[in-house]
């Protein structure tokens, strides 16, 4: 479904959110929007981007991407293949 973003009462038009269930009444949201306008109280997040600063265009074709389905992995499928091994060693 959709949803909108409102600062101070103001809608903030270039955001989308994404929400997605999962199983046992849980749920994931997505949300994508400027990166000029991501809070970050201690600066990790933001130090994560490629780019802090994206031109108007380039921020609706981002809003146009359909958000992938949320997929499930196994611990095992996280770990760099020459690791598998060791970890179904070590979990045994």
């Amino acid at each position: 479904f959709e949803m909108r973003s409102f600062a101070s009462g103001v809608s903030k038009k270039h955001w989308r959110f994404d929400v997605q269930s999962l199983p046992d009444n849980h749920w994931i949201s997505v949300s994508r929007g400027p990166p000029t306008e991501a809070i970050d109280a201690l600066g990790g997040f933001r130090r994560t981007f490629a780019r802090e600063m994206l031109m108007p265009d380039e921020i609706e074709i981002q809003l146009a991407r359909p958000e992938v389905r949320f997929e499930f992995k196994q611990i095992i499928d996280l770990l760099p293949r020459d690791r598998r091994e060791a970890y179904l060693a070590a979990a045994s």
